[in-house]
């Protein structure tokens, strides 16, 4: 069970409410946590510094500003790991910039100005006033989905928004309390919908795209929720999937590590009609972001293996300063592949320090100097599903290096192949396909 302070935050019936004090927190925690242990439950707690600080920039005004640069200046990165949070460097700033920030968690009453008031998220202050007594008295509001509008004052002031929020339901055509036109509107939608949902994907294209630059940063839940808008802006007839929840069917291969770039993306996406391969890269590449681009397309049958499964080798390339290496790293490399001792790495994670043979997972590496005062470095790591090697593991053995020098060096992935009968090829070849 995980349990976290509560935030009363902006535009929620709870706005006005105190958020507890840390203090406060901390005591129930560890009542919480005391007769867990009676009851056979594990229990995490969010760190009730890091919620008070959520909820100060979360309740907070334009003067937060000077204090997120002053706790930047003071090496404030990363925070919401917790090795990484500093506390005292955060409340240090507050000082420097005169700021109390408890006074963003206090209690306010209804007549009182809020930070926020400016910004109009079309639900009244009475309805929100009205949930709150609501809430207090253990009232349920029905779901206006499906039970009619409940005078939030969304419907008066955008209508189509009203009329998107119905759709979603799966009974949207028997809803009623919007306005005839409306429900009408909403009728016709439905319909469209579920038209769409029963159309068979025609086509099936994989694609290669990259994740260079500043995109490195991006987790691979952000870089697919990216690519999915850009598919949709340029009007690609984007195949669904059926049932409750319809989403666009895409299936993306194994997910590059965070921090390292990548020439060799791959995904598959089934559309509704047939488009070329070459309208497919243009349209999509117009409306990605800086660093993303697809390279490369292919269409291949429907019933084709998933990318994951067939995925087998990627090739890395990491540039090393020399400045970061004593001595001659071909030589290093060398003497440690050549031993028949295991390469171990010690990765952390969740759970503590993990102890991972690199031996396993490298098939090859390869270094030469590139350059004047740069080491380049080529590894060659299985990424299957049984098995898959990290590049920064493999460095960290094969060239004594720490984390910190690890943030010095650009990692970029060139290729990733499949193995066909012995023969390693490329994602898009593996397939028959039609141009």
């Amino acid at each position: 069970v995980s349990i976290a302070t509560f935030i009363p935050k902006p535009h929620t019936p709870f706005q006005w409410d105190e958020q507890i004090p840390i203090e406060e927190a901390m005591r129930k925690q560890e009542l919480l946590l005391k007769h867990a242990k009676q009851r056979r439950l594990t229990i995490r707690c969010h760190d009730a510094r890091m919620s008070a600080l959520e909820g100060i920039f979360a309740r907070g005004d334009r003067r937060l500003s000077q204090v997120l640069l002053e706790a930047y200046l003071r090496g404030c990165r990363f925070d919401g790991w917790d090795e990484y949070f500093n506390w005292d460097a955060w409340l240090a700033a507050f000082d420097a910039c005169e700021i109390d920030p408890w006074s963003y968690l206090r209690k306010r009453d209804f007549d009182d100005p809020l930070p926020w008031d400016h910004v109009d998220c079309l639900v009244s202050k009475s309805f929100l006033q009205s949930e709150r007594m609501r809430a207090v008295n253990g009232a349920v509001t029905p779901d206006c989905r499906w039970k009619g509008c409940q005078g939030c004052g969304v419907n008066s002031a955008v209508e189509q928004l009203c009329e998107r929020i119905v759709i979603t339901h799966r009974d949207a055509h028997k809803v009623q309390g919007v306005s005839r036109q409306v429900s009408e509107n909403v009728r016709q939608r439905y319909a469209q919908v579920h038209q769409m949902m029963a159309l068979e994907p025609q086509q099936r294209v994989r694609f290669q795209f990259t994740k260079l630059g500043d995109l490195r940063f991006l987790s691979h839940l952000e870089l697919t929720k990216a690519l999915i808008r850009a598919l949709r802006r340029a009007q690609l007839p984007i195949a669904y999937s059926r049932g409750f929840n319809p989403q666009p069917r895409l299936a993306f291969g194994p997910a590059s590590p965070v921090g390292i770039e990548s020439e060799a993306e791959y995904a598959d996406a089934w559309l509704e009609r047939w488009v070329s391969t070459n309208d497919f890269i243009q349209l999509a590449n117009a409306q990605l972001p800086c660093g993303c681009r697809i390279v490369e397309a292919v269409s291949i049958p429907l019933n084709a293996d998933a990318i994951a499964v067939q995925l087998k080798l990627s090739i890395y390339q990491a540039y090393v300063p020399a400045r970061l290496i004593d001595g001659n790293l071909q030589e290093r490399i060398a003497r440690r592949l050549s031993s028949d001792e295991p390469l171990i790495a010690l990765r952390e994670t969740p759970k503590g320090r993990r102890r991972v043979d690199i031996r396993k997972v490298l098939s090859n590496a390869a270094v030469q100097m590139v350059g004047e005062g740069m080491w380049m470095v080529e590894l060659h790591l299985e990424d299957s599903q049984s098995a898959k090697g990290r590049p920064d593991d493999a460095l960290r053995v094969l060239c004594d290096l720490d984390d910190d020098a690890l943030h010095e060096i650009r990692i970029i992935k060139r290729s990733s192949l499949c193995d066909v009968n012995g023969l390693l090829i490329s994602p898009l070849a593996i397939v028959p396909h039609h141009s």
